[in-house]
């Protein structure tokens, strides 16, 4: 019976990945079309009785297609809370809505208090509203008071116009006495998948990944932009050796920052190409799994780096790689912030990777002395990265200490160390 009802559930996805497709091309304008798609959806469930099991169908294609549009969550909240439409009053709709991340909980607060206000403090509409952040601050415990703390204000001043309604002041007083003896969640938002760090590392690193990023100005951009160019170019190896030169003679020679800013905005670049390109596949790959990310850019600025790090001479290269470690955690740090929870690891996983694995291979030639120091930089890094302070990079991070291009290797290096030191129990 219940394979039957998965097989059922399937075809039933199937069916609506199909129309919306269909949507798609008779659309014409991509954009729209998930918004169009949600508001077919969303429209019975707050005009007609909709069955359980329908409901959580409809929520998790809402779900694919809020993959499609990060805008969707703002969209679907200023439909809902539309004047004179009166769907505020269906508050479970609403709750389940919210518990899945596909309306911006941010904006709740405003959109509420707008309710309030253009309504002419409709009795009907505050009841709902009470119900709704009772439900998620009292009940739930999925939200903080202090985000509704503009509507939760306004209801409390204007009590008295609501207790015109006769059950309307029992309510409001019991509201008050609930928000009262409710404690704070410390505000975590729990509903949010990835929260803001508090770690006054991250924020100093993130403090400088934005005044770095601020700037991106015209000149070095430009510039690391026409290096990357004209590396990826480059088809002989006969033709790299005076590339590299090139960089070894201009930036690591500049003054200041240019050494951090040159490879930062030249990883900015990578990793914006990847996205892009996922996102461009994203009109038919969301739909049907993610597709193959294109990582050209990645792999060609990784090779870059390994070969600096072989064919340089009059420059540390224990302070070339951490340099450009750096470069890369403050790119990390700038997306991990402005995107949150859509914050895409896979780029910065590849770079990763391809760093470690090449760092021992045995064409670049490394010696044991080089790679031990470089595994150190790397320590030093991901301890810098861990997912306490960057949460939508964990999964990333597991797999990367625990690659055997990583962590083996600095076992094996710590009990050699360990066995050459004059240790007492030796």
């Amino acid at each position: 019976m219940a394979e039957q009802q998965n097989t059922e559930r399937i075809k039933e996805i199937q069916i609506v990945h199909k129309r919306v497709m269909e949507m798609i091309h008779q659309h014409g304008n991509f954009e729209e079309v998930p918004y169009e798609c949600a508001i077919r959806i969303l429209d019975p469930l707050f005009k007609e009785q909709v069955s359980f099991r329908k409901i959580n169908f409809f929520l998790a294609v809402l779900r694919e297609l809020r993959q499609l549009s990060e805008t969707l969550p703002s969209e679907i909240l200023q439909w809902i809370t539309a004047p004179n439409e009166k769907r505020i009053m269906k508050g479970e709709i609403l709750i389940k809505l919210i518990k899945d991340n596909l309306v911006n909980v941010p904006e709740l607060d405003s959109a509420f208090l707008e309710v309030l206000e253009s309504s002419n403090n409709n009795v009907q509409y505050c009841l709902s509203i009470i119900k709704i952040i009772k439900a998620l601050i009292v009940d739930e415990k999925l939200l903080d008071v202090a985000q509704f703390q503009k509507t939760v204000d306004y209801i409390f001043k204007n009590s008295k116009a609501f207790e015109v309604h006769p059950k309307m002041e029992k309510y409001i007083q019991d509201f008050k006495t609930a928000i009262a003896y409710t404690p704070p969640l410390n505000n975590q938002v729990r509903i949010k998948s990835v929260q803001p760090p508090t770690d006054s590392n991250y924020r100093a690193t993130l403090q400088q990944a934005l005044a770095l990023f601020a700037e991106k100005e015209a000149a070095a951009y430009d510039q690391a932009n026409k290096k990357l160019e004209e590396w990826l170019r480059i088809t002989s190896e006969t033709e790299m050796p005076a590339f590299i030169k090139v960089i070894e003679t201009t930036i690591f020679q500049a003054a200041g920052d240019t050494f951090i800013k040159f490879f930062a905005f030249m990883t900015d670049i990578c990793v914006e190409n990847a996205i892009a390109h996922d996102t461009r596949m994203g009109t038919y790959g969301k739909l049907h799994h993610n597709p193959a990310m294109d990582f050209t850019y990645i792999d060609a600025f990784s090779k870059l780096v390994v070969l600096l790090l072989k064919t340089v001479i009059n420059t540390n290269k224990n302070e070339i790689l951490e340099k450009i470690l750096q470069s890369i955690v403050l790119t990390l740090t700038k997306n991990h912030e402005l995107h949150r929870e859509n914050f895409n690891q896979r780029p910065f996983f590849r770079l990763f990777y391809n760093l470690l694995f090449d760092i021992s291979r045995r064409d670049y030639s490394f010696n044991q002395q080089e790679i031990t120091q470089f595994l150190a930089i790397f320590t030093k890094t991901f301890d810098a990265i861990q997912p306490l302070k960057y949460p939508g990079f964990a999964f990333s991070w597991l797999e990367l200490i625990s690659n055997r291009n990583f962590m083996p290797l600095v076992l094996l290096n710590v009990t050699i160390d360990f066995l050459n030191s004059s240790h007492p129990l030796i």
